[in-house]
């Protein structure tokens, strides 16, 4: 079967990264889908990631003076640009990203807080970035694959599949990669 992807749009974590977030830990990739990209003639993509997490990364840095369970915006940052360096390592150019830091039980200023500080992080980023903060971009609504203009998004949960059915776009599931 031959498969011929156009306007990709890919989840982050748990779709081409594993869930780990260690500080100063590599992340591992998912070679399989990188391989099928390519194998698909996959060469630009967009990146499409709710980072709610953030919020508590940045909530439990206050409360625990630094030992925290979720990722900061700059742990964040570190795993992006080493995606985004593996993908063009592999032929494949990040085209654009959006980001959700918005999280329904994160506290209004650490939203902020984490939007800002991803948003000062990609500021000399060379490929089209917008970093969210409010509920409206929060998949599973369709706004950031409509923002891409996305025609098929691979992604890991129910929430990325919401998403793409919402957008009116072919989902590809991935098996989660832990």
């Amino acid at each position: 079967m031959d498969l011929r992807f156009e306007n990709v749009a890919l989840d982050i974590d748990g779709t081409l990264l594993d869930y780990s977030h260690v500080p100063g830990e590599n992340p591992r990739y998912n070679e399989a889908l990188i391989d099928l990209l390519l194998k698909s003639g996959v060469r630009e993509v967009s990146l499409v990631s709710n980072q709610g997490g953030l919020v508590f990364g940045l909530m439990s840095k206050v409360r625990d003076g630094g030992s925290r369970r979720y990722p900061s915006p700059s742990d964040f940052h570190l795993r992006l640009m080493s995606l985004i360096y593996k993908l063009k390592e592999n032929g494949i150019r990040t085209i654009s990203l959006r980001v959700c830091t918005f999280h329904p039980k994160g506290s209004v200023g650490l939203l902020s807080d984490a939007a800002r500080d991803v948003r000062n992080l990609l500021y000399d980023s060379d490929f089209d970035w917008v970093v969210h903060e409010g509920p409206d971009y929060r998949k599973p609504s369709p706004l950031m694959l409509e923002d891409v203009g996305a025609t098929v998004y691979f992604g890991d949960s129910d929430e990325d599949e919401e998403s793409a059915k919402n957008a009116g776009i072919v989902f590809v599931r991935v098996e989660r990669y832990l």
